[in-house]
């Protein structure tokens, strides 16, 4: 799992949180997420179509011309 120091932050204290109300037996302290991944997933798609996914593929194939394919570890 790879993570920057924010988001381990926010992971550790609703896994603690969760953790707790588990071995207490109570539900989850957490709200309702408003948006899940697949909403995003969804709208990224949506966002992400004809003449801005023709420019945004130009840009990266340009943009990535010459680099190697795979990295030597």
């Amino acid at each position: 799992i790879v993570s920057d120091g924010w988001s381990l932050a926010v992971f550790i204290e609703d896994f603690a949180a969760l953790y707790a109300a588990r071995c207490e037996g109570r539900p989850s302290p957490l709200p309702e997420l408003p948006l899940q991944y697949p909403d995003f997933a969804v709208w990224q798609r949506e966002w992400l179509a004809g003449d801005r996914l023709e420019a945004a593929l130009t840009h990266w194939r340009r943009a990535l011309e010459g680099a190697p394919v795979a990295t030597e570890l």
